[in-house]
């Protein structure tokens, strides 16, 4: 009969199901980060399915020490598979969407699986050494000497996930990514404390006959996949393109349909030091902003103008962004620095002259007035 809380991990797992197929089957070519987070999801399931499956099996104490051969090892078998690759697929994911690729490949991706393999190779082999658990002779289970650094780099790399999605938010500088990257840090805490909770519970004589883990897991998917199928974490940058951005010489300037500045590079902030995401360009820059203005009002997908600020000469262009169902979602101001250009132009104009031996400036001056 199945009673009380054994069925929470039973609830847990058609919830991760849900969340690991509905990504699964949005996912496309090329979208690592929801990959990473399907898989997730999916090991989450396993583990939470295979605890509902040890509760609701009196006989048997923990399925890591069933003897070889038996269904209940089998199950333990899979359940210490999802577990073991749980902490790398978070970590994987948070690397990929924050932008620290570098995690997912090479070296660093090697030594997180590493760690996957040690624990599975250990926890599946239990039965044999009893080194990853045992029980002690209360008949509770106690952790080996050989489920400890499975335990100890497991906090780690929850850790050093959650780091990176918040570096990679503090970054951005945009509020939605920061507040994206408190919310997930957030729910992280919730298997964090859960697994400190059940590996102290002899400690504080707490008679816990359930592990949270799994189960706090799936809600700790459940926060990302809200933001996910939103749209796939729209406020953390992709890195290429935050790079790209912010390397350019030419100063760039994103904005909403309300003319809010939304992202800004360092060279928009050398010529408009009091531009900083969230002001308006109408307050920071009048002259561009009603060029902004016209560009949205009349639908001109490119508008270019020239424009003096602080002693510099600029060429502007506005470009619409983010269009969808007819209504345009911003647009993009790229000012280049024409300054030297301009002050090279009337310096040859003043030492040329003309067939007749007159100066080209003036007999330019004399065209343009015709004109």
């Amino acid at each position: 009969m199945i009673e009380g809380s054994s069925i929470l991990p039973l609830i847990a797992a058609f919830f991760g199901a849900f969340l690991a197929t509905y990504s699964a089957w949005t996912v496309g070519r090329g979208h690592r980060t929801r990959f990473f987070f399907s898989i997730l999801c999916g090991l989450t399931v396993v583990w939470a399915f295979g605890q509902f499956l040890v509760l609701n099996s009196p006989d048997v104490i923990d399925p890591l020490l069933a003897t070889p051969g038996e269904p209940m090892h089998f199950v333990g078998t899979f359940m210490i598979l999802a577990a073991s690759g749980v902490p790398a697929c978070w970590l994987l994911f948070a690397a990929s969407i924050s932008g620290y690729s570098s995690w997912t490949r090479g070296w660093r991706a090697s030594l997180v699986y590493l760690l996957s393999a040690y624990t599975f190779a250990v926890g599946a082999t239990n039965p044999w050494h009893k080194m990853f658990v045992s029980s002690n002779s209360l008949g509770e289970i106690v952790y080996g000497p050989l489920a400890f650094p499975y335990i100890l780099v497991m906090y780690v790399l929850i850790g050093i996930g959650a780091w990176m999605i918040w570096r990679g938010a503090r970054k951005d500088r945009g509020a939605l990514a920061v507040s994206q990257a408190r919310t997930i840090g957030l729910a992280v805490l919730l298997p964090l404390l859960g697994g400190i909770v059940w590996n102290a519970r002899h400690l504080i004589s707490q008679p816990f006959t359930v592990n949270p883990v799994p189960t706090l897991f799936i809600a700790f998917d459940a926060v990302i996949a809200f933001e996910v199928f939103r749209g796939g974490l729209p406020g953390l940058q992709q890195d290429s393109a935050r790079k790209v951005m912010e390397s350019s010489t030419d100063a760039v300037i994103i904005v909403d349909d309300t003319l809010n500045v939304r992202a800004v590079n360092a060279a928009a902030k050398h010529v408009f030091p009091r531009m900083k995401i969230g002001s308006n360009l109408r307050d920071i820059a009048p002259d561009i902003g009603r060029h902004a203005t016209f560009c949205l009002e009349y639908g001109c997908d490119d508008l270019s103008f020239e424009i003096d600020t602080a002693g510099r000469v600029h060429w502007g262009r506005v470009r619409r962004s983010g269009a969808s169902d007819g209504h345009p979602g911003g647009c993009v101001i790229l000012l280049s620095d024409l300054t030297d250009l301009r002050r090279a132009q009337h310096r040859l104009l003043a030492a040329g002259r003309t067939a007749d031996g007159q100066p080209a400036s003036i007999r330019y001056s004399e065209r343009v007035t015709m004109q």
